[in-house]
């Protein structure tokens, strides 16, 4: 599956939530950003080009400016088929059915009720919502699509915008389909969804954005409690002593794999193991870095870390946590989550609570945690048959 989506700098910050909303629910997903000067984003392909803007300059001064003009070039992706949203929505559910859609050209959804009056101006059935399009990206290139919507430019009433183009080139080649797979946040529509029941739900307007940047449950860490239940589970920390193990067979041998920050395993697989299933991070982590971990799914505990991941310790998570320890380190933090998922059995290699240097750090760094509250609460759970320390 190809996701992909037009995006200048402004939009970053909605473009990473989006994103992240997205790899929460579809895990075998590829991104794709369109835009006319180069930036990085983690996790994506980023393609630029160079627009026209002779073409709609005069349309760049009013409220919506030339970056939504961009999906008209979405054709010189190089892909025969694309997901396209906007950076203002959010992914509530997996994408599976939307992406197998059978797209001829273009699959949207009829907009909201003020799409109706919209349609009768100009003259068409039904008007499309083009902040969610699956795009025949083949298809439309034979159609001459960029072409075709630029040249029109020239003729349309400056009152409308790209939605409005597309709609009028090429509003008999859309295939219309339910709507729950863009619905509009606070639309009136005719026969209304419930929104938590929208695949992808559009957050309209200022304020709406806002209020999607300050979402923080979007990727709460409870969702993975079902991937643990019934496993048998390794914690894998990083204290120096592990170095001089052998434990990478026994490692592997679990269901699944955790570990932490800079602890990756290919450093010493014979005594690390090689497999990372969940990985939990405190700080950001270079592509190299990433790589040499190759996770199944990311977790963020902190906000030093400003990698995009699947999930992320939220609001809820911290405060139950407080009620056990008051400044938590990541694997404890690991731990508590893997016994609260009702998991088969917790292994724990590499704690020893501080008493040796983590093996990544520089040797005078000075850890902010409590070694020996953490290593009093570890023990309290073995002695309770709820994990060993290996």
């Amino acid at each position: 599956m190809i996701i992909a989506y037009v995006c200048d700098e402004k939009y970053l910050p909605l473009l990473k939530v989006s994103m992240a909303s997205v790899k929460r629910y579809n895990k075998n997903v590829e991104f794709a950003i369109l835009t006319d000067k180069p930036f990085e984003v983690e996790g994506a392909k980023v393609y630029t080009f160079a627009p026209d803007t002779e073409r709609f300059k005069f349309r760049t001064k009013d409220r919506m400016g030339a970056g939504v003009y961009y999906k008209l070039y979405l054709p010189k992706l190089p892909y025969d088929k694309v997901l396209y949203i906007d950076c203002d929505i959010l992914c509530q559910r997996p994408l599976k059915s939307l992406w197998e859609q059978d797209c001829p050209f273009i699959c949207g959804t009829e907009s909201h009720t003020y799409g109706k009056f919209q349609a009768q101006e100009l003259g068409l059935q039904k008007y499309c919502l083009t902040s969610m399009m699956l795009m025949n990206l083949k298809a439309l290139r034979q159609a001459n699509f960029t072409e075709v919507c630029l040249n029109k430019l020239a003729e349309i009433n400056p009152k409308f915008h790209d939605e409005t183009i597309i709609n009028v080139c090429f509003n008999d080649k859309i295939k219309f389909i339910d709507k729950k797979y863009n619905y509009c946040k606070s639309r009136e529509y005719e026969n209304p969804i419930p929104e938590s029941d929208a695949y992808l739900l559009h957050y309209i307007g200022a304020k709406q954005k806002e209020e999607m940047l300050k979402i923080n449950d979007f990727c709460s860490l409870q969702m993975l409690k079902e991937y643990l239940k019934g496993k048998s589970v390794a914690i894998v920390g990083n204290s120096e002593k592990i170095l001089s193990q052998t434990h990478g067979e026994e490692i592997e041998s679990h269901d699944i794999v955790i570990r932490f920050n800079k602890g990756y395993p290919s450093r010493k697989p014979e005594a690390l193991g090689q497999r990372t299933d969940l990985l939990f991070l405190a700080c950001t982590l270079s592509d190299y870095e990433l790589k040499q971990f190759n996770a199944k799914y990311l977790i963020r505990r902190s906000k030093l870390c400003q990698n995009i991941c699947d999930y992320k310790i939220s609001t809820s998570d911290r405060t139950s946590l407080k009620q056990i320890l008051a400044q938590a380190s990541t694997g404890f933090i690991a731990i508590n989550f893997a016994l609260s998922a009702n998991a088969k059995n917790i292994d724990l290699y590499g704690f020893d609570f501080f008493k040796s240097p983590t093996y990544y750090n520089e040797p005078n760094y000075q850890t902010l945690h409590n070694g020996n509250s953490e290593e009093s609460k570890i023990l309290e759970y073995q002695a309770a048959g709820l994990l060993k320390v290996c």
